[in-house]
């Protein structure tokens, strides 16, 4: 900071106030208007209450605290270091299945180095000057008043008299809006981003127009906390309360009742004193909820059912905003990087495969209305075969993942659903700071005669966190409301897993029945897992009494902060964590996020956090960037109780829990493993074994004999690939109890394959060894869903032989179905055909294509099964030669013909 910086900083009057959050209306729709009132007071940044554990220090601590209030109070006016008594200390104890924090807002240990101590001198000017101007800003509507606080600006006014190209020659014909941009970012000490604008170069001017698009999303997107300014701002406290300073803000305001919260009461209230261990602390439990697993699936069935008849009235939610890095995509064509919604697992892009899933869903709900008519009727069948589920998906600027994802959704015609049921909405993408007073970071991206004439700055996402709030101000709640939803399925496209059997059906049950606010899916975690656990914080207010209950998350990198011990389960064994995972697989109830978000900053902006873990600069510089936390929206939600609540109680939360196997809801597929990588965690190839262990389970339910999936062991299917594939369309079921009723009986022998693209299919007693193939081009139905009008194949008793899979070819990707095959039996059926085949044996390399209109029935001749008769019939317009019909009995669904 320059000395003109310094002098103002004196100027400025630094008592905040409390503050009414405005927004302006941005492109023709209204930004989040706060009604609430969000106390940033700037005794809240000097100074935060330790809460001791009651021990044979708690009488001097309580005749001290007066004189320790007197002393936090000043602490931006006076000299201090990251050792310094201001950081919080972070007291844990471990109790079976809970833990009690006693100041709970994220600490870094205290970093001593002298070029430490520097960064936090410098980070604590920065908040010194920036916090006044945030507070301004906040209170300013227009942009008028705006332009004019930062006007007033001694380093703004410097800045303006500067005699740069950019002020004299650019700025004057920039719109206004332009013009607080630039100022904005010069307030933020951010001047050295334009030292190097020349006004007559292309690229330069072009790198000034990208910049000023980036920073009109940020302010627009961050208006809540004071746009660009109050982004620098809480990005700055945040990366201070890390070096050991004073909590930020967002930790330390009065209605702040979440994970990362910190107590802090007025002065004038003595009762602070008389903090008692049972009462000034936060208890973090290991949740209880219903699992998937009871009573040998009922309850699972039970909800699947209520899941079922909620479907018209949900929603899908995709936040594709990831950059996915560690996959290492790239577009064939012109090797640019890709996201991972590209990733081509089993066949077809992750994002494809999401979708399958909630057609299954959508199918499985039309077949169980059209197979009663006498109790449905005909105006509600053609109602349900009609029924797409809006689908909100989040992109980002990152990799120019909202221009290809668009152009995907464009090229695959929507996927038959129209492209009104999707609303893409992009993420922003933010500055990179370093921990050096939290400088922007530069790219070199622009070069003439060997000078760099750029602005541009490194930029990232800012979490998925920025979901909701994107939500609101792209009008996708009340797009969503247009079509009568009240509920949502929330799904990450790295976990192909989620759509197994019952389990978003389940989740999506419990929160309807219960009208529930969010809940999360959960499931075993391995100890030290570079995962987010689900926790039930309990909280109290040690002046009113008053305590707060909710299930909530905390990642993997916060544990050690928070000082929480990640133990062993009891009876678990030793490799099984206390705390289950968070699977980032959720259900929310939109009107209740949609409250929450108009209530507060934070739910606006859930688990604000910035990770200084990594080098940002090429001279080993650490920093970070903004990011927040999707799934910490339930730190908003929860539940307030004037006294302490039963575990009984805790079921009766606006949060809820639900758990399951971990391989029926998730295994990720978010990194490239390296040839010589042994390990499957979080990789496609990992991803893929669990789906082929969920296919052995699935068949095991189906009495089909099969191998192990991984051929023995890990190794061997890293090195000779899987010991069987077995993979299916999702509308076959989804759920298991469907598809073993539609698969009965029959062998898959080692190093065999079998694929089933198909929704009706009768198969009994089916051996195959080799390679079989079943493909409908019209699974469910085109657009509209019709069980008439779709394929469907009859296989019984039949033998499958041939060659199969070429396991020796070294250019398998087996995870991404990409293999050569030395021979297959092959069946494709073209719109409505059929195909019936019985007491065959299918030898050699033999393909099958039935065109639309057309059943091809297949038999032997003499009772000799390798001599084959075929015979083409013709199918009578709307009435196939059988279907599956489902009804309820209780809460299975049974199938008949």
């Amino acid at each position: 900071p320059g000395s003109n910086r310094f002098f103002e900083r004196k100027e400025v009057h630094r008592q905040m106030t409390t503050l009414a959050v405005q927004t302006s209306a941005v492109a023709g729709h209204d930004h989040l208007h706060a009604s609430h009132r969000w106390r940033v007071q700037a005794k809240r940044n000097e100074k935060t209450w330790r809460c001791y554990a009651k021990h044979h220090h708690h009488h001097q601590q309580r005749n001290n605290i007066n004189n320790r209030r007197r002393r936090e109070k000043n602490y931006y006016s006076q000299p201090s270091s990251p050792s310094s008594n201001h950081r919080r200390q972070l007291i844990a104890r471990t109790k079976p299945h809970a833990q009690r924090l006693l100041a709970v807002a994220p600490q870094h240990e205290a970093r001593a180095s002298t070029e430490t101590f520097d960064d936090f001198e410098a980070q604590k000017r920065e908040i010194q000057y920036l916090v006044p101007y945030r507070e301004r800003l906040l209170q300013e509507s227009t942009l008028e008043g705006k332009i004019g606080i930062v006007d007033a600006s001694e380093t703004v006014q410097a800045f303006m008299n500067s005699k740069t190209d950019l002020v004299d020659k650019t700025m004057p014909s920039l719109s206004k809006t332009d013009q607080y941009l630039i100022k904005a970012a010069v307030v933020c000490g951010q001047q050295h981003v334009f030292s190097k604008y020349i006004s007559e170069n292309p690229e330069s001017k072009a790198s000034l127009r990208k910049l000023l698009t980036t920073l009109s999303k940020v302010e627009v997107f961050y208006d809540m906390i004071g746009g660009i300014v109050g982004y620098q701002t809480v990005a700055l406290e945040l990366m201070h309360e890390s070096f050991g300073g004073p909590p930020a803000a967002i930790h330390a305001d009065k209605d702040c009742h979440g994970l990362d919260c910190v107590p802090n009461y007025d002065d004038d209230n003595e009762d602070v004193s008389n903090c008692e261990d049972s009462e000034c602390d936060m208890s973090l439990h290991v949740p209880l909820g219903p699992d998937l697993r009871e009573g040998e699936g009922d309850f699972a069935r039970k909800a699947a059912r209520i899941g079922i008849e909620a479907l018209p009235e949900m929603c899908e939610i995709y936040p594709l905003g990831g950059a996915g890095d560690r996959l290492g995509l790239l577009d064939p064509g012109n090797g640019e990087a890709l996201p991972a919604a590209f990733l081509p697992y089993n066949g077809r892009p992750l994002l494809e495969g999401l979708i399958r899933d909630l057609r299954a869903r959508e199918w499985l709900y039309y077949k169980i209305k059209s197979s009663s008519p006498d109790i449905f009727g005909g105006e509600e069948i053609e109602k349900a075969s009609k029924l797409v589920t809006p689908i909100a998906i989040m992109t980002s600027m990152a990799k120019g993942n909202h221009r290809r994802i668009s152009k995907f959704m464009n090229d695959s015609n929507w996927f038959g659903r129209g492209s009104d049921n999707f609303r893409l909405f992009e993420q922003p993408l933010v500055p990179v700071l370093t921990t050096r007073g939290g400088q922007w970071v530069s790219e070199t991206s622009s070069e003439d005669n060997g000078k760099n004439y750029s602005c541009d700055i490194a930029l990232k996402p800012g979490g998925h966190g920025a979901l909701w709030k994107l939500m609101y101000d792209e009008g996708v709640f009340d797009w969503l409301e247009q079509k009568n939803r009240t509920g949502g399925v929330v799904r990450q496209i790295t976990n192909p897993m989620a759509g197994t059997d019952t389990t978003l059906l389940a989740l999506a049950g419990l929160g309807r029945q219960d009208n529930k606010a969010l809940g999360f899916v959960s499931c075993e975690r391995a100890v030290g897992a570079s995962e987010g656990i689900n926790v039930l914080v309990e909280k109290t207010n040690q002046v009113t009494k008053e305590r707060w209950y909710g299930i909530s998350n905390v990642e993997y990198t916060e544990l050690d902060k928070l000082g929480i011990s990640d133990e062993p389960a009891e009876n678990a064994g030793a490799e099984e964590s206390a705390y289950p995972a968070n699977t980032n697989v959720l259900y929310v109830g939109l009107k209740h996020i949609r409250d929450a978000l108009t209530s507060s900053p934070r739910a606006a902006f859930p688990g604000m956090l910035i990770n200084l873990s990594k080098a940002v600069k090429n001279d080993g510089t650490k920093g970070g960037r903004l990011e927040c936390s999707m799934q910490n929206i339930a730190d908003a939600l929860m539940r307030k109780s004037p006294g302490k609540l039963t575990k009984e109680d805790w079921m009766n939360l606006p949060t809820f829990v639900l758990f399951t196997l971990r391989r029926r809801v998730t295994s990720s597929a978010k990194r490239q493993r390296k040839p010589d990588d042994k390990s499957l965690a979080q990789t496609p190839d990992g991803s893929f074994l669990d789906l082929l262990l969920n296919a052995s389970d699935l068949l095991s339910n189906c009495s089909i004999e099969h191998p192990p999936p991984d051929d023995g062991s890990a190794e061997r299917y890293l090195n000779t690939g899987p010991g069987f594939i077995f993979t299916i369309h999702p509308a076959l079921g989804p759920l298991w109890d469907v598809i073993a009723q539609k698969l009965r009986g029959g062998f898959i022998a080692r190093k065999s394959e079998v694929k089933l693209e198909i929704a009706e299919l009768n198969w009994e007693n089916v051996h195959v060894d080799g390679s079989l193939l079943i493909t409908s081009t019209n699974v469910t139905g085109e657009g509209t869903m019709s069980d008439v009008d779709c394929g469907r194949a009859r296989i019984i008793n039949v033998n499958v032989l041939n060659a199969g899979i070429d396991w020796k070819n070294e250019e398998n990707v087996y995870w991404s179905a990409k293999y050569a095959r030395d021979e297959s039996a092959e069946i494709i059926l073209h719109g409505n055909a059929e195909i019936d085949i019985e007491g065959c044996t299918l030898t050699g390399n033999c393909k099958y294509e039935v065109p639309n209109g057309k059943r091809l029935v297949i038999r032997n001749v003499d009772g000799d099964t390798g001599c084959l008769s075929e015979t083409y019939e013709d199918i009578v317009p709307g009435v196939p030669s059988w279907r599956w019909k489902y009804t309820f009995a209780e809460d299975v669904i049974n199938l008949h013909l």
